[in-house]
């Protein structure tokens, strides 16, 4: 039986590395270390150690806490704000103060899945941008004037 390139590789933890904590694409890290993609595709799929896989969700889930704690300590800066402006009778920072809280606020019910985003799919061929294209080359043709 064959024994897997990466796991024997020299470089082999800084390829779990790249492979876990970076967007890189497998390409890409495949050709820096001279390793094949198929290689490194199936080492990612069968082999890296479940307690990096851990680690690595450990860390997106405390860097999650860390940015929802953020927002709550902005939240809370935008209220207190807000409350100080309108016991000045500044209603002009009071109502920013509101505005911003709202904004917190969406952004939070969104990291909670509490606000869906809408997405729209918009499939478009060459065809159609060549026809789009030609439209409005005639119809600008017609209106651009010749300074002589």
């Amino acid at each position: 039986m064959q024994k897997c390139t990466i796991c024997i590789h020299s470089q082999r933890e800084e390829i779990d590395e790249a492979l876990l904590l970076s967007a890189t694409p497998l390409r890409t890290i495949a050709d820096q270390f001279g390793i094949s993609k198929t290689a490194l595709l199936r080492h990612k799929t069968d082999h890296i150690p479940t307690d990096l896989v851990k680690a690595k969700d450990a860390k997106e889930v405390c860097r999650a806490e860390s940015l929802l704690d953020k927002l709550v300590s902005l939240k809370s800066d935008a209220e207190r704000i807000a409350k100080k402006a309108e016991s000045n009778d500044d209603l002009k920072t009071a109502l920013s103060g509101i505005r911003e809280q709202s904004r917190i606020i969406e952004i939070l019910a969104k990291m909670q899945g509490q606000i869906q985003q809408p997405q729209i799919d918009l499939t478009v061929n060459n065809f159609t941008l060549l026809k789009i294209h030609d439209r409005l080359s005639r119809k600008l043709e017609g209106n651009i004037e010749v300074n002589g």
